[in-house]
């Protein structure tokens, strides 16, 4: 198996004919070409079979999904939320998808009201940590209870994913190749501004990078004001 250098994705060493002198291997995903070069060796050492070795890649981002406190979905995949009263705590979720693996790493989630810059997840802030949702920190998420309806990538197989509460960070999770899995962080928005939107990124602590951006959002109710007469 080949690793393509521009989209990642694994296929077999199949060569081509072409107008080149040489033969030429080709991308089935993304369509790069390499041409290929057999050249002589004066060589007689001893030889045994081997297998190429391929640099492991992060995961990529399948869906994002907003839930509520007692993890039921607000909204279909990769959709936003608006309207969301402060008080009541969330949880977001991130589907994860491994396509040449093992990559390890402990995943944090960051967040942004829009327009402005990314803050880790911590005990303060607009958004905060949750602490009293159906998650509980360090367990398991397993198939049956698989938040998003995509299913990872082609191929791919479920792995048990990471609930995170009272917390910004999973523990090191070992994502194999063609695995996918959920990390789902529990969210607490009573600070957070009247009907703005948030978005959120899940982070890659380990290996210091932003894995991607979710595609679901979350707005805050506007505020609602009530007036009262006083007749004497």
């Amino acid at each position: 198996m080949l690793q393509c250098c521009k989209c990642g994705k694994q296929y077999e060493f199949v060569p081509y004919e072409s107008d080149l002198t040489l033969p030429v291997i080709v991308c089935p995903y993304c369509g790069l070409r390499h041409t290929v070069t057999f050249e002589a060796v004066d060589d007689s050492s001893l030889i045994v079979p081997t297998e190429l070795k391929l640099a492991t890649r992060p995961p990529v981002l399948i869906a994002s999904r907003i839930l509520n406190a007692s993890r039921v979905a607000q909204a279909a995949d990769d959709t936003d939320v608006t309207g969301w009263k402060k008080a009541n705590e969330f949880i977001v979720v991130f589907q994860l998808d491994e396509e040449k693996g093992p990559w390890t790493a402990a995943y944090k989630l960051q967040w942004k009201v829009a327009g402005g810059t990314y803050a880790d997840l911590a005990a303060t802030g607009a958004i905060k940590w949750g602490t009293v949702t159906d998650l509980v920190n360090g367990n398991a998420v397993v198939i049956g209870e698989k938040a998003c309806t995509a299913t990872g990538g082609a191929g791919s197989t479920w792995q048990d994913g990471w609930e995170v509460e009272g917390a910004s960070t999973s523990s090191s999770i070992e994502l194999a190749d063609e695995y996918y899995t959920e990390i789902w962080f529990a969210c607490n928005s009573a600070d957070a501004e009247n009907g703005a939107q948030y978005y959120f990124q899940i982070y890659d602590a380990t290996n210091s990078a932003v894995v991607a951006e979710a595609v679901a959002t979350l707005t805050t109710a506007e505020t609602t004001s009530s007036l009262f007469f006083l007749c004497g």
